[in-house]
């Protein structure tokens, strides 16, 4: 495996423990290694001892010999996104799966110089995660790149909100039984769709990480197409991924938006009022809000009665992605239900599945632009209103 961008926070936090985790559970092969690309001047030793300090502050709870065994299992490539002669230093006669953690105006020249330097004509894999692009017109000039790369089986376009256990979960529902077919009989007004994390934007995060394309135009977006979508027929690529870009195509804005304005920083706050165009959820309005650095997490999909006053009063669903825990109040009382817990991370489910070829939660292509044929107004609104940034 291949990380570009492999000493960044990405790989620290996620793919590193992830890959440990996988590595414990016995799913990576005998001959398996990790090549770190990065800009630092870094010996591999000095890289493995990163590492090994990342996976202890980030993966204690996995044996000690699994941390041990992966941190042996890496290399170190000093390396520009554009360094066409480090990357050929790569060996490019195995399989390999290539994960570019980079932020999204780099991802063209790395594409060009991975392709000059051969890597492409190996049996390779490439995951892009999000944002796909800096929007609706560089999306479609990067599907464009990427098919005259590689073959468009090798391209595994994530967002690993679809890789959550509750989301997926969701998604399984909606094809075996459609639970949401009750929106119609309970009358639902309102969906909320919110991600609020106490987390605040970290230090040197560049303008394309802010709110409008790190969550709305891919996390929140997705979530959206996985609720308003009609049922798909299967657990298909082609059948999901079909299911949610008719979704995302259906979707209009309303006048109201409220972002945070940067003037050159990434924005922290962002919320924003949607309706579908399909016929259950004609009269739904759907409100899709995110923060860094909230005073309290909350990270849930909420559905709201029609006549019934916002929560804690009556009237109302809500499902907490990440724990799985739903909560129904009707006429004055509560009662709460969870999803099966499932202790993996999303990083370690996408991963996992990248490796072994899955595509099922795979992105179509057009699906990154259908969420930018959104959220580009509103980026330019900010662009062109030279207001300064608001605290959240």
């Amino acid at each position: 495996m291949l990380i570009i961008g492999g000493t960044g926070d990405l790989s620290r936090r996620h793919l590193l423990p992830a890959l440990t985790r996988l590595l414990a559970s016995g799913e990576l092969p005998e001959g398996f290694s990790v090549a770190l690309s990065g800009l630092e001047a870094m010996t591999a030793d000095a890289c493995r001892d990163l590492v090994a300090r990342e996976l202890s502050a980030h993966a204690a709870e996995l044996p000690e010999d699994a941390r041990r065994s992966l941190t042996e299992r890496v290399s170190y490539l000093q390396a520009d996104v554009g360094d066409v002669e480090a990357l050929a230093e790569v060996p490019a006669a195995e399989p390999m799966l290539v994960y570019l953690a980079i932020p999204p105006e780099v991802v063209p020249a790395a594409l060009r110089a991975l392709g000059r330097a051969g890597i492409h004509r190996a049996p390779a894999r490439f995951v892009l995660d999000k944002p796909f692009g800096l929007g609706r017109d560089s999306a479609r000039a990067l599907n464009a790149q990427l098919g005259e790369l590689t073959d468009e089986r090798s391209v595994f376009r994530i967002d690993h909100f679809l890789y959550h256990h509750v989301v997926q979960e969701l998604v399984r529902w909606r094809v075996r039984a459609d639970p949401l077919a009750l929106v119609d009989l309970l009358q639902v007004g309102e969906v909320e769709i919110v991600w609020d994390e106490t987390r605040p934007l970290r230090p040197g995060d560049s303008s394309s990480s802010g709110i409008l394309s790190d969550m709305i135009q891919s996390h929140l977006l997705q979530l959206t197409a996985v609720v308003t979508m009609d049922p798909p027929g299967s657990m298909t690529r082609a059948d999901l991924s079909g299911s949610r870009l008719a979704a995302l195509r259906r979707l209009v804005r309303e006048d109201d938006a409220d972002p945070s304005p940067a003037g050159g920083e990434p924005e922290t706050y962002a919320a924003l009022a949607l309706r579908s165009e399909l016929p259950r959820w004609r009269d739904v309005r759907f409100l899709l809000r995110a923060a860094k650095g909230a005073a309290e997490s909350r990270r849930h999909i909420e559905l709201r009665f029609a006549g019934r006053s916002t929560p804690p009063s009556p009237g109302f669903a809500r499902l907490d992605v990440l724990s799985g825990d739903l909560t129904v109040g009707v006429a004055g009382s509560s009662v709460e239900f969870s999803v099966p817990a499932d202790t993996e991370s999303a990083s370690t489910r996408l991963l996992r599945a990248a490796l072994r070829g899955d595509d099922t939660f795979v992105l179509d292509p057009e699906e990154p632009e259908a969420g930018w044929r959104i959220v580009d107004p509103i980026a330019a609104a900010i662009a062109g209103s030279g207001a300064e940034l608001r605290g959240t």
